[in-house]
């Protein structure tokens, strides 16, 4: 993810790339299913605290585990810091 992402929409740029590599162990018959779940944004659960937060799913599609996120605000924007972070505490 973070070297698919990067510049306006990086993103969804960076989500695009990794769901095809999320799901490269999916049987291809479930692989669209799958890929529907994953841009579900009611299965994310954020955890924000002031200018930090971290994005994973709350559930994940069966046969992927997509790693947690980790998101810094800079500069009124949400950029993503770090992959497979752990949440922040509460």
């Amino acid at each position: 993810m973070e070297r698919k992402g990067g510049g306006p929409g990086g993103c969804a740029r960076a989500i695009t790339a990794s769901a095809a590599e999320l799901t490269e162990g999916v049987e291809p018959d479930r692989r669209p299913q799958v890929l529907e779940e994953l841009g579900d944004p009611n299965r994310v659960l954020v955890r924000l605290r002031v200018s930090r937060a971290t994005a994973e799913y709350d559930v994940a599609p069966a046969g992927v585990t997509p790693p947690a996120v980790a998101l810094e605000r800079v500069g009124g924007q949400w950029r993503i810091s770090a992959v497979r972070a752990t949440p922040p505490p509460p």
